[in-house]
């Protein structure tokens, strides 16, 4: 059976960077103090000097910049989806969420839920047709 792979917190890691970085010590010494593999220390100097202050933050978390990346990428969407919005008032039906079309037309949305629900009246269906009485 396989070992369990061992997991280190981050200030572990850190401190033991720093002791290679600024102490003096070689790698070398270090690991085998902690009892690590050298080649595992040397990584996590690696990872240290290339991240520095975002260095071993975990599996599935971003660096600050990526986080801004994606924040960005989401209010431009939603920018976009705005101006379609606005530039297209008329195809409306299905195409974008509800919530999106209040904001941008500036209507709540339980006011759009009673216009969309309301009779159509005698002139819209007539304009609608195209069945415009002329006297």
């Amino acid at each position: 059976m396989a070992e369990q792979r061992r997991k280190f917190p981050r200030e572990y890691k850190v401190e033991a960077v720093r002791r290679v970085v600024d102490g003096g010590e070689t790698a070398v010494e270090v690991a085998r103090s902690l009892g690590l593999e050298p080649n595992l220390l040397y990584g996590w100097v690696r990872q240290f000097k290339v991240e520095a202050k975002d260095a071993f933050r975990g599996n599935g978390k971003l660096t600050s910049q990526d986080e801004e990346l994606r924040r960005l990428r989401r209010q431009l969407a939603d920018v976009t989806e705005e101006r379609d919005i606005l530039k297209k008032r008329q195809k409306h039906i299905g195409t974008w969420r509800v919530r999106s079309m209040c904001l941008a037309l500036n209507v709540s949305m339980s006011g759009y839920y009673v216009w969309w629900h309301r009779p159509t009246s005698v002139r819209a269906e007539r304009d609608r047709t195209g069945f415009a009485r002329h006297w």
